[in-house]
């Protein structure tokens, strides 16, 4: 398996369409202006596991419409366990894994953090239980005969806005993990993406911000994909507006593409 070349990758308006079961992102590639007057566009697609077959079929048939798929089916449990999400078996998901890098689209398997509390903070930062989290990840990427993992750990964000004493253990244990799995997904011939939310500053106004240290993400990962949605969402008060307005999006990408290597 050949490993795609180390481009960071920055991803706007990540719920933009749906293609029959299929989420897609707009992305851009941040490029040096030696490589490319304009930076290149690539489109990212994510398949649920409950719209497993139709997502299946639209990235199989239509394989020059995205840059990479990922499938989004685990949640990490504990140090060591990571279950699906759903109940569609096993076999289905290695043969849509198939089918769509058969048509020359890398896949990735997207894992999300399904851990209470504090608990993915004091796994990342024990060098210990960050190993066996990196050795789950990998084992699964490497079940499925997939092009490599991607990272949506929001929950331990979330927990440290409620917790502020959990961003440091966090951010520092998560950069660590990030650099470590990159470099054990490169030696497999693997690659690794990476969601963050989103933010104009670094480290970040709020302390979920903060978990996210763009840099050193984007230092060591395939793909930074950043989560532009929800500028207005269930419960914004009248008279509502844009899920992704451009206006908003905007300054998100000018500051992501200055700080991302």
């Amino acid at each position: 398996m050949t490993v795609l070349p180390r481009r960071p990758v920055v991803f706007g308006l990540a719920v933009a369409l749906t293609f029959g079961g299929l989420v897609t992102a707009a992305a851009t590639v941040s490029a040096p202006v030696a490589q490319a007057s304009t930076p290149n566009r690539e489109v990212s697609g994510w398949i649920t596991y409950y719209e497993l077959a139709n997502g299946t079929s639209v990235a199989s048939t239509n394989p020059d419409l995205f840059s990479d798929v990922s499938e989004f089916w685990f949640h990490a449990t504990s140090a060591t366990t990571i279950v699906a999400s759903g109940t569609t078996p096993d076999a289905q998901l290695t043969a849509s894994v198939a089918s769509i890098k058969g048509h020359g689209v890398p896949v990735t398997i997207t894992v999300t953090d399904g851990t209470g509390g504090g608990v993915m903070a004091g796994i990342l930062s024990n060098s210990k239980t960050r190993l066996q989290q990196e050795q789950a990840l990998i084992a699964v990427a490497q079940r499925y005969h997939a092009s490599g993992i991607d990272l949506d750990y929001e929950n331990m964000a979330f927990f440290a806005n409620g917790n502020p004493s959990l961003v440091a253990p966090t951010r520092a244990g998560f950069d660590a993990m990030v650099q470590e799995l990159s470099g054990a997904l490169h030696a497999r011939g693997m690659i690794l993406a990476v969601d963050v939310i989103t933010k104009l500053s670094e480290p970040g106004g709020s302390a979920a911000q903060q978990v996210y240290d763009y840099p050193t993400i984007g230092r060591y990962a395939d793909r930074v994909r950043i989560m532009t949605y929800d500028e207005h969402a269930q419960g914004t008060g009248y008279p509502g507006g844009p899920v992704s307005g451009i206006s908003w999006v905007d300054p998100i990408l000018a500051f992501a593409t200055s700080v991302i290597p």
